[in-house]
């Protein structure tokens, strides 16, 4: 499943903006926006980073993404460190972080797994900010 998940990113990363600019995107990244200015604090992890579009407006946070190509797409908007990484297996030091976020990624790894490394990347007290992206599309209603 990384490889599928890799290489769709890997692929679709050049235009991966462009295709979730739309009001529903919008709206979402705003709510985001909102969470991360409440609860995020210290030193910020943000867990699939993508094209840098939280990361880019946070001082002291590291990005992680399973895709280099996004890696690059989120360097011409941030300046943090940005890394290629799993959320399964983080290239981190234990109890480095102060708040982590990881928004929309974790229905795309193992998510037992994820949890555990974003257990063990946070310092005692920390807080985590974790969602799952929808898959209702609106036509059932």
């Amino acid at each position: 499943m990384d490889n599928d998940i890799k290489n769709f990113y890997d692929s679709t990363a050049h235009n991966y903006d462009k295709r979730h600019d739309n009001p529903t995107t919008r709206y979402m990244r705003g709510v985001e926006e909102k969470l991360i200015r409440k609860y995020a604090r210290g030193i910020v992890l943000d867990i699939g980073c993508g094209t840098g579009e939280h990361i880019s407006k946070m001082k002291n946070a590291v990005g992680i993404d399973i895709s280099s190509v996004m890696i690059k797409e989120a360097k011409k908007k941030a300046s943090n460190d940005l890394r290629v990484g799993k959320a399964e297996d983080l290239p981190l030091r234990d109890n480095s972080f102060d708040t982590v976020i990881m928004l929309n990624v974790l229905n795309f790894c193992d998510a037992e797994k994820a949890q555990k490394e974003i257990h063990r990347v946070l310092k005692p007290g920390g807080t985590a900010l974790v969602s799952v992206a929808s898959t209702w599309d609106g036509k059932d209603a």
